[in-house]
């Protein structure tokens, strides 16, 4: 892939897990409490940090599935040539 095609799997990733989030959030609200909600809050920014740092580090194992279909859904495909380093 491209550095292009890499930053826009990377923005789409986020985007399409941060709107599974909020979409299990704003079903579920009604169950939490504020503590609740803040303990949820705290899991997502660190499964978005953690998610970072591998995608920085060409540790793409965690996204592959969710990658393939976000490559899928906008004609993309893995260009041939050398992959990263790990």
């Amino acid at each position: 892939m491209t550095p292009k095609q890499i930053n826009k799997l990377i923005q789409q990733y986020t985007k399409a897990t941060l709107e599974e989030c909020e979409r299990e959030r704003l079903n579920n609200l009604q169950n939490y409490n504020d503590d609740g909600l803040e303990g949820i809050s705290l899991v997502i920014v660190e499964k978005l940090e953690e998610n970072y740092v591998k995608l920085m580090n060409n540790d793409f194992t965690e996204v592959t599935e969710i990658a393939n279909k976000l490559l899928a859904e906008n004609s993309l495909a893995v260009a041939p040539g050398p992959r990263p380093e790990r």
